[in-house]
């Protein structure tokens, strides 16, 4: 709900200094203002299945919400009690799976929304054609995967669920970790939550734009900037890249059987740099 997401606002900007922008508006205002949601699903594989959202909808309530001047600490809120529980962070930057390769992140919007589907399927058709199947370009793979069980990383685990300094959560989470090693190592169950980990990751985002984590070559990643450089030229798209060494991954668990989620960006700024280049085009259109 809204509050939730306020008290985690809240939590981010006590704790880190961060301010994140909350907010709502109803689709009918949406549909007011003459932007259209068209939302669908893509089954990526049998664990994993996506929304497709397309049209400008969403991104208009984005800029609205981040237009709100409400950056500010109510303290009533900070007496509540997070309840993040399935939110983890335990892993260690995660190498390619493959040697030489880069983590590539990728930001595209294509300039006139009616354009969206055409422009984005042959977008992603020529990812697939220059790195092959979206399983055989996951920067996430079994092999790369470390869990960190640093005290650094506890802490701001426990920062960032409870808000607070917890002994008993600071302890548990060391204790889990330490334990998840061997679990995730010689317990079949282990083994197979990390086989289902990597099909149930989340590497490409539609909302109304291209949102996408890429492993491959360099050479791979420059064929498609000079794909994308084309289609920017001809005015069809805007796009941001950054290319990294490694990828952060954030988790959400249910269960670890087949309720769980798992979030990827990429090392040094990842989808920030990207974004960071892409606003700086939309003033040239």
């Amino acid at each position: 709900s809204l509050n939730a997401l306020t008290e985690h606002q809240q939590n981010s900007y006590v704790n880190f200094d961060l301010f994140l922008r909350v907010g709502n508006m109803p689709v009918s205002e949406v549909y007011k203002e003459r932007y259209r949601l068209k939302i669908a699903k893509a089954k990526m594989n049998k664990f994993l299945s996506i929304p497709v959202i397309l049209g400008g909808g969403l991104h208009y309530v984005e800029n609205v919400i981040k237009g709100i001047s409400n950056n500010y600490k109510n303290p009533e809120l900070l007496k509540n009690v997070l309840n993040l529980d399935g939110m983890e962070c335990r892993w260690d930057r995660i190498k390619p799976p493959e040697d030489q390769h880069e983590i590539l992140c990728l930001l595209v919007n294509s300039i006139n929304r009616n354009d969206q589907a055409p422009v984005y399927k042959q977008i992603l058709e020529k990812i697939e054609s220059i790195y092959g199947s979206h399983k055989k370009r996951s920067p996430i793979s079994v092999a790369g995967l470390r869990l960190n069980a640093t005290l650094d990383r506890i802490n701001f685990e426990m920062k960032v669920k409870t808000g607070t300094r917890n002994i008993r959560f600071f302890l548990k989470r060391m204790l889990a970790t330490l334990i998840g090693k061997f679990y995730l190592k010689f317990d079949e169950e282990g083994k197979r939550y990390l086989n289902n980990l990597v099909e149930l990751t989340d590497t490409l985002v539609l909302d109304g734009r291209i949102n996408t984590v890429i492993s491959g070559l360099n050479k791979q990643h420059n064929e498609l900037e000079v794909f994308l450089t084309e289609m920017e030229s001809s005015g069809l798209i805007n796009f941001g890249m950054h290319r990294s060494k490694e990828s952060i991954m954030s988790c959400y668990v249910r269960d670890r059987k087949d309720q769980h989620i798992h979030f990827v960006d990429g090392g040094d700024g990842g989808y920030t740099k990207a974004a960071g280049v892409l606003k700086t085009k939309f003033g040239s259109n």
